[in-house]
């Protein structure tokens, strides 16, 4: 039996200033970074104590489909490398990936949620 192709459905997030941008980024390190000023921002901590984001390592993501992690629909999971996630030499890659999949939930909730 012949499988029919799945439509895809391709949202355009609404364009942001960086104003925007940068009063979201505030207002997250405000509410999670202690004290707000510190750097590095300890991200791995932040999605996996205070947000509760599950984190599923899967092997070879990077190899099969080219994207370090992404944030699943249900805004409750990150799946990523697992050789990002346990690398001794990845932790700058790691952070970078969840910050970037953390500013796709704070930016574009409502778009991932439809």
């Amino acid at each position: 039996m012949k499988r029919r192709p799945r439509k895809r459905i391709f949202l355009e997030p609404p364009r942001l200033t960086w104003d925007f941008i940068r009063e979201k980024a505030e207002e997250f390190r405000n509410q999670y970074v202690r004290p707000s000023s510190k750097v590095p921002v300890p991200i791995i901590e932040i999605v996996e104590t205070d947000l509760q984001i599950d984190i599923i390592p899967i092997d070879g993501l990077l190899e099969k489909i080219d994207i370090d992690g992404f944030l699943i629909k249900d805004l409750q999971s990150i799946c990523i490398d697992k050789k990002i996630y346990y690398g001794v030499r990845q932790e700058n890659r790691l952070r970078f990936t969840f910050a970037h999949e953390v500013g796709h939930l704070i930016l574009h909730k409502n778009e991932i949620q439809q």
